[in-house]
């Protein structure tokens, strides 16, 4: 699947350069006569959906991929026990604004991979996440809070250099990255139990992969204010 969105990646890339190379094109006047030299410019529809269409597109992909090779026998709280015990991934008071075990609950029931996902902020007494200027990402509550390992568990994959996407006063967050998981750590506990922490701020991982964690030895940084990028 990464291969999938490092494509696309690619070639969203090609046809936006195309569309500038042709506007240069169209300044000065130039005919390119060969057809062929205008195939490219087809890659240009493309940037006409934004990255956060080509996201959607992908993640769809993932979920034909996950129901056929895991026969839609997908772990549940019925038919699966976890082998390690898990304490929540922060210290102090946070609000659960979307996830749970259920259908009813779930973050995502009909994405498999969030459907046990769990979206986390800090609230205050007025049930608002940020205070002042709710563009900006240093008003919210939850950013720069260190988040801790939930289980004892080796990192098997980082990523670190997606920048911070863009939040509306707590009501929207755009899709500014490839990864809609934005920059994140994949911890493994046992086999086939993994824990992800997503949505961190940009240059704030200090871990490296196979890395082992316990739970009271790391730390992450939190990016977004409603982690839905």
């Amino acid at each position: 699947m990464s291969v999938l969105m490092r494509s696309i990646k690619i070639l969203w890339k090609i046809g936006a350069t195309w569309v500038i190379i042709w506007i240069i094109l169209g300044i000065f006047n130039i005919t390119v006569p060969h057809p062929l030299f205008r195939l490219p410019s087809l890659l240009a529809l493309l940037i006409v959906f934004d990255l956060g269409f080509w996201v959607l597109v992908v993640q769809m992909l993932g979920i034909v991929f996950v129901e056929v090779s895991n026969g839609a026998k997908l772990p549940s709280d019925e038919n699966y026990d976890c082998k390690v015990d898990y304490i929540l991934p922060f210290e102090g008071k946070w609000t659960i604004v979307n996830g749970g075990v259920s259908e009813e609950l779930s973050h995502s029931w009909e994405i498999f991979p969030q459907r046990y996902a769990y979206d986390f902020i800090i609230m205050d007494d007025e049930g608002k996440s940020f205070s002042g200027d709710g563009k900006n990402l240093n008003s919210y509550y939850c950013y720069g809070k260190n988040l801790l390992a939930p289980a004892d568990g080796v990192v098997v994959m980082v990523s670190d250099r997606h920048k911070d996407s863009r939040v509306d006063n707590g009501v929207k967050v755009y899709c500014d990255t490839w990864d809609i998981r934005g920059n994140f750590i994949v911890i493994k506990h046992e086999e086939k139990e993994y824990s992800v922490l997503a949505h961190l701020i940009p240059g704030s991982v200090v871990v490296k992969k196979a890395i082992p964690l316990v739970r009271t030895g790391a730390s992450f940084l939190c990016e977004s204010p409603n982690p839905h990028n």
